[in-house]
């Protein structure tokens, strides 16, 4: 827990930091998306494993891995899953084909990352236009990139490897352009359907500052309160917990770990159907079973 010490001004440890909470940020995601824990983060590694073999270039590969990792943070405030909606299916359906422009908006004002990875966010849900026809018109208009994460995404939702062989496979001409279909075919042959593992392309990330991870945070746990209908909960919570701990003689470290969980903990409660403040039973102790299972959460 050393988002919040200092790097000594050292930029690639700056960027770690950063690249670190980004993978936090689109775990966040995952969750209000409904994926499940560590999806974002195999669909990049996918993604980076199937770019390289298809031929991408090193830059390409950068913005694909974290478009892979921001994929669902737009899930975050959409209507179709924000606390204290209450939307038909339908509607909830139309909401949410609006999580990739969200999510690419989010990316957009994230200064440090690849400038493409905002496009690509947008794009990899572009393989198919929902009427149920073909879209072969936009397939070239569509980024390879994009497209690339779109089979990563098939490939890491598949319950067996040869699953997404096979789906790719029927979709090819539908979902995918055949280009990008046999180019699959040929990385799962090649790499017998196991992605390589993947560093974070840190050194990707661009005019990083040492403040930049910690506005980040703050920047999240404020998208976590407003998505769970609290806003502003965290900062009440923070000034209340630092004057207890300040009472308490916590040193500096515990400070800043205190800091971390006070800004996370509604990420526990992103995927609950209701808040723990909801769910107050005079009877069952004041919903402290609830506020437990969403601290385990929040922490995993």
């Amino acid at each position: 827990m050393a988002l919040f010490l200092d790097a000594g001004g050292d930029p690639r440890a700056s960027a770690t930091r950063l690249a670190d909470v980004l993978a936090v940020y689109g775990a966040i995601g995952d969750a209000a998306f409904g994926n499940p824990p560590g999806f974002a983060l195999r669909k990049a590694t996918a993604a980076v494993s199937f770019a390289r073999i298809a031929g991408s270039e090193p830059d390409e590969c950068d913005a694909i891995y974290f478009a892979g990792i921001m994929h669902a943070i737009g899930a975050i405030g959409n209507p179709a899953f924000r606390k204290g909606e209450r939307l038909s299916d339908r509607h909830a359906r139309m909401e949410s084909w609006d999580t990739p422009a969200m999510g690419a908006r989010v990316c957009e004002e994230l200064a440090p990352l690849p400038r493409p990875t905002a496009d690509l966010v947008r794009w990899q849900a572009e393989c198919w236009d929902g009427t149920g026809y073909p879209d072969q018109l936009r397939w070239h208009g569509i980024p390879q990139s994009a497209m690339i994460l779109a089979v990563a995404d098939a490939f890491t939702r598949a319950a067996e490897p040869e699953d997404a062989l096979a789906t790719v496979a029927m979709q090819s001409g539908r979902a995918f352009s055949p280009e990008i279909a046999r180019a699959f075919t040929m990385w799962f042959h090649m790499a017998g359907g196991e992605p390589t593992p993947v560093e974070p392309p840190i050194d990707a990330l661009v005019n990083v500052r040492p403040d930049t991870a910690a506005s980040l945070i703050d920047a999240i746990a404020d998208r976590i309160d407003a998505h769970n209908g609290v806003e502003g909960r965290w900062r009440r919570v923070e000034r209340l917990a630092q004057q207890a701990g300040t009472i308490l003689g916590l040193d500096a470290t515990e400070a800043a770990n205190l800091s971390i969980a006070v800004r996370f903990y509604g990420s526990g409660e992103i995927a609950e159907d209701e808040l723990s403040e909801a769910s107050f039973d005079p009877l069952a102790r004041l919903g402290i079973d609830d506020r437990a299972s969403h601290a385990a959460a929040a922490a995993s």
